[in-house]
């Protein structure tokens, strides 16, 4: 493999996709995102309890994907093509497998 990864880098995209992600889902769509999900406010004061395992296992997939994507970037040496074949890779894989599962429990994923 080419260069090294700046761990910094991906710790403050780890950090940034929190962020977003709380904005998302809180402030800006949550309301929606509850409604869709046939959640109530009552139902999300039931798992606090175990929300901390929730944002755990979120950061720890954001730092990956993190990871993932300043692979690409190394080993490809440009951008473009390390930014063009993540999306792909999201399409084909990920994307994919959500929309199978969202379509199963018909629920908006």
């Amino acid at each position: 493999m080419g260069e090294m990864i700046n761990l910094w880098a991906v710790l403050l995209a780890g950090i940034i996709n929190m962020i977003l992600g709380a904005l998302w889902y809180g402030s800006f769509f949550g309301k929606q995102w509850m409604k869709l999900a046939g959640k109530t406010k009552e139902d999300i004061d039931k798992s606090k309890s175990h929300m901390h395992k929730l944002y755990a296992g979120g950061f720890a997939a954001s730092l990956i994907i993190a990871y993932v994507l300043a692979l690409f970037v190394g080993e490809f040496g440009r951008r473009q093509v390390a930014y063009w074949a993540s999306f792909w890779i999201w399409l084909g894989f990920y994307r994919c497998c959500f929309n199978g599962s969202g379509s199963l429990v018909r629920k908006s994923v």
